[in-house]
């Protein structure tokens, strides 16, 4: 938000002074004249310089990202257009968060200056932590190299800079070459180079389905024009190319440089009649609640901070899942191996504070022994665990898992473990009808009859904190309004229809609330 004149006034003023441009911006004098509105931006800076700078030294690297990509309204000016540009930058923000989230742990100290060190390493070495992993499966133009396109098709295939030189390449000396006496057969580095670029314009022309296109140009720039390569020639049975052709003039070289007009900008593409859409109860549960939630979520995948509920609900499910899947195949299992399941899937982040950590540690141990011993009582076996789901409703397929099916004397029961705090057994009870009515419940049991062809009785909600359960009797009017959901949410989706619909109950839970340009006021 700074006025560019200014900062390149301040900019000059620093190297000619020798002084930081940090400690520049802080000293009023020299912040005389500039104008209002850059005044108000170095402000801006300096507040964020000083939380980030502050939150660095205690915090893991996670969390300062995301306080920076918030706070300085970065995250918010992507999401802020729908654009193809746009969402390729956020995926490839997404993909550092992930990189930042698997290095951090398995550095000395997971904070921002030993993971910079790391990217750095990383980056010398050849590596692009930034760069977006390629969709193909999205109606769009993928770009990659012939190695990356190992074992992938497409109908269309361009393969470009056709030309000696280019590909194959210049043959490169090994830095650090195989002794003579290791090799096989005396081998030849030149004709072993060209073997294997060879094999791999082979690879490239083979991932065609229905039309391939070789392209080369005569002049890249030089005196001289190039040469068709000679993988081309070979495979077409061309000619040999004239000798001694002239590359581009002075005055062609100059007009190559001339700006080129900006695309407009992109729109997000309707999915096709008979393309499949792929959905869970999360999305269908985040479409229906805001549009664009949805698409922060499960389309742009913008990157949210660590949240300790979500580590926590984490863990509790692997030592619950670990339970009983002892007790289903008859082996014994004890409480403090259920403790040591829970301790082995816990994760430090999102937590507030080490204080803030250890409480919900404790309040864990608490929660999964009163669970071991209710189940010891109970004396009853699951018919399942953590099983998954699919069934089509038109040309949607709708996936999920449920946590536990029981098989009963009054019928199927499906079982839903929640590691969030309810202490009130009306309100156990309330949530879980509003759940098998319009929410999560009633897509599960709808996918019971679907994909078992059974009806199930109950759905149960089991509040492993406080022990207890809340259940709610399935009829045919659940179904019904799980598949008026589903549909719903498909049609908008498949519509591309992803505008706001806040609301301050929506937006207060809404994780994206923070730099959502649409967010309904507090």
């Amino acid at each position: 938000g700074a006025d560019a004149a200014d900062l390149t006034l301040l900019a000059g003023r620093s190297r000619r002074a020798h002084r930081p441009l940090l400690l520049l911006l802080r000293d009023v004098n020299e912040m005389e004249a500039t104008s209002d509105m850059t005044l108000g931006a170095v402000a801006r800076y300096l507040a964020l310089h000083d939380l980030l700078s502050a939150k660095a030294a205690h915090r893991p690297t996670t969390e300062v990202l995301y306080e920076f990509v918030t706070e300085s309204g970065f995250l918010a000016r992507l999401t802020s257009e729908d654009t193809p540009e746009n969402l390729e930058r956020v995926q490839n923000l997404d993909r550092l968060f992930r990189i930042v989230t698997r290095v951090g742990p398995l550095l000395r100290v997971d904070r921002v200056q030993p993971f910079v060190e790391h990217l750095d390493l990383l980056i010398e070495m050849g590596d692009d932590p930034a760069a977006a992993e390629v969709e193909t499966d999205d109606d769009a133009v993928s770009l990659l190299t012939v190695h990356n396109a190992k074992g992938l098709e497409f109908s269309v295939v361009h393969i470009v800079d056709l030309v000696e030189q280019r590909f194959p390449p210049y043959r490169r000396g090994d830095e650090l070459p195989l002794p003579p006496e290791l090799r096989e057969g005396g081998a030849d580095d030149p004709e072993d180079h060209e073997r294997e670029e060879r094999r791999l314009f082979y690879v490239g022309a083979t991932r065609a389905r229905d039309r391939l296109v070789l392209g080369h140009a005569n002049d890249y720039g030089g005196r001289r024009a190039t040469r068709l390569s000679r993988f081309v020639r070979e495979a077409l049975d061309l000619p040999a190319p004239p000798k001694n052709a002239k590359g581009a003039t002075a005055l062609e070289s100059i007009a190559r440089h001339a700006p080129v007009p900006d695309p407009p900008a992109g729109t997000t593409a309707a999915i096709a009649p008979g393309d499949r859409l792929d959905l869970s109860h999360a999305q269908i549960e985040s479409y229906l609640a805001c549009p664009l939630q949805y698409h922060y979520a499960h389309r742009a995948r913008v990157p949210l901070a660590s949240d300790a509920h979500f580590m926590y609900g984490t863990a509790m499910h692997h030592a619950i899942r670990v339970f009983h899947d002892h007790r289903m195949r008859g082996h014994p299992i004890s409480v403090e191996d259920v403790l040591a399941a829970f301790d082995s899937a816990w994760s430090s982040e999102g937590f507030l504070s080490a204080e803030h950590e250890a409480r919900r540690k404790k309040e864990g141990h608490e929660s999964i022994r009163r669970f071991v011993r209710d189940e010891d009582a109970s004396g009853r076996l699951p018919l399942a665990i953590e099983s998954s789901f699919e069934f089509r409703q038109g040309e949607d397929r709708i996936t999920g898992r449920w946590d536990r099916i029981d098989d009963r004397s009054e019928g199927v029961v499906l079982v839903d473990y929640k590691s969030s705090e309810v202490v009130d057994a009306d309100k156990a009870k309330e949530r879980a009808r509003e759940s098998a009515k319009n929410g999560q419940l009633g897509l599960y049991a709808l996918a019971y009859l679907e994909s078992r062809q059974v009806m199930p009785v109950t759905v149960e909600l089991h509040f492993i904190g406080s022990g207890l359960v809340g259940s709610a009797a399935i009829d045919a009017d659940h179904l019904d309004r799980a598949r008026s959901r589903i549909q719903e949410a498909s049609a908008g989706i498949r519509a591309a229809r992803f505008e706001a619909t806040p609301s301050s109950r929506t937006c207060e839970f809404c994780s994206y609330s923070r730099f959502c340009p649409q967010r309904a006021p507090r």
